[in-house]
């Protein structure tokens, strides 16, 4: 049985060729070239005649997708549980989908279930899930993970392994050092007959992702002892970690201030407070 293939070059033109004669049903065409289009096609034969061909059998041989580009994981400030993992797609690699890995408290790659098909180029990380088994992975442990890339044709090698910048948080971290700031020009202190400006400062995590602090305070009436106020402010400037306050000129109030940080503006996984500062106007 003579089994003929074309093989299609880059100007359309082919040229059949007989591969070889076999007996049975099954025929392996190996030393093939990636890129190019094969046409195979079967007759049988016989000491008298042969048939006539079968119908073409086009066969278009893919290489596995090259290794994908990964970056590290960027922190979703609307869902303060998860990371988003990116990566850059190839659009010549006909990639059909993704497989994410993360490392887990054992030093091993695990899979990561994600819906990732076609020129889908993220995935979500639940930090809940990341600290279940198999990954097990703790509160300010960093993320590392790799990808790879599957087409029909088989999967591409991992990627580099990438390092979070980013610590799994399952809430802000506190503020420390609040204070009151008595540098600071507007800071003037107790006026008589006047109100009060108090200027305070504090300091947040070096690697925090902190999108917004709330400066609060709670005043009461010494003479009465009944609550007079219960003040928020949201601190949306976080590069200088500080707020000045107007106080009124009321006597005998008490005054018991803190801070505190939030990952987002949603008001989500927000910190203890930090330590409190108390003041009294005479």
């Amino acid at each position: 049985m003579p089994v003929p293939v074309s093989v299609a070059n880059p100007t359309g033109e082919c040229e059949w060729k007989t591969l070889a004669f076999v007996s049975s049903t099954t025929y392996t065409h190996s030393g093939l070239e990636s890129g190019l289009l094969y046409k195979y096609r079967v007759r049988a034969t016989c000491v008298c005649k042969q048939a006539e061909f079968s119908d073409e059998l086009c066969v278009e041989l893919v290489s596995p997708p090259e290794k994908p580009e990964a970056r590290c994981p960027t922190y979703v400030n609307n869902q303060c549980r998860d990371f988003e993992l990116n990566w850059t797609n190839d659009p010549a690699a006909k990639v059909d989908n993704y497989k994410v890995q993360v490392k887990g408290s054992d030093n091993k790659f695990h899979d990561y279930l994600c819906e990732i098909w076609g020129d889908m180029n993220s995935c979500d990380l639940s930090t809940t899930l990341l600290m279940e088994s198999p990954y097990n992975l703790n509160t300010n442990d960093l993320v590392e993970t790799q990808l790879a890339a599957i087409n029909e044709n088989g999967s591409s090698e991992y990627s580099a392994c990438v390092g979070s910048t980013t610590k799994i948080r399952t809430k802000a971290c506190t503020p420390n050092n609040f204070q009151r700031d008595h540098d600071d020009p507007q800071d003037i202190g107790h006026v008589d007959g006047g109100e009060d400006k108090l200027c305070f400062k504090w300091d947040k995590c070096i690697d925090d992702n902190t999108v917004m602090f709330e400066f609060r305070y709670q005043a009461w009436n010494l003479n009465t002892n009944r609550s007079i106020d219960d003040y928020i402010k949201l601190v949306t400037d976080t590069s200088h970690n500080k707020y000045c306050m107007d106080v009124p000129a009321t006597t005998n109030n008490a005054y018991h201030m803190w801070v505190k940080a939030y990952l987002n503006e949603d008001t989500k996984c927000e910190s203890e407070v930090s330590e409190s500062y108390t003041f009294r106007t005479t």
